[in-house]
């Protein structure tokens, strides 16, 4: 699969997605993507090896509590067999934290993209309430390639 080909995937993503979906092509080869108007990722074709490389903008840490979320998210991104790969960063000093996951791209299908999408949306909500609204940290939560319902 090449990035033309994951842009026509991107672009099934519309008929299969579940709720509503909308997708910008930023043109620069990557794609933001807004799921029932309000969580925005942004995903980006890579190659060598050729992946999907979503981001999930998480927000801001809570002053009072950077030293907590700090160690939860390096805790995080220690359980790489539990989270599917997924991990968070920061985007400079004092900056948005990111939820990041790549997606290989062999026998990427619309239908497993937009599962997979989904669910980097529920993991993302969970950690930006966390992040940001200093909700009690949840259990971690998978996010496998391809997609499966176990979380």
């Amino acid at each position: 699969m090449d990035a033309s080909t994951m842009s026509l995937v991107i672009d099934d993503l519309r008929g299969v997605a579940e709720g509503g979906i909308d997708i910008r092509n930023d043109g620069d080869g990557g794609f933001s993507l807004l799921f029932d108007g309000m969580e925005i990722l942004r995903a980006d074709w890579a190659d060598a090896p050729a992946r999907l490389v979503t981001t999930f903008e998480l927000g801001k840490v809570v002053p009072s509590r950077k030293i907590l979320v700090y160690e939860a998210m390096l805790t995080y991104n220690l359980l790489w067999q539990e989270t599917g790969g997924a991990r968070l960063a920061m985007a400079g000093p004092d900056g948005q934290v990111m939820l990041v996951h790549e997606m290989p791209a062999e026998q990427m299908t619309a239908s497993d993209l937009s599962a997979a999408l989904a669910r980097l949306c529920q993991v993302g909500g969970a950690w930006r309430r966390f992040v940001i609204d200093a909700a009690p940290p949840e259990p971690v939560q998978a996010l496998s390639w391809p997609p499966s319902d176990k979380a």
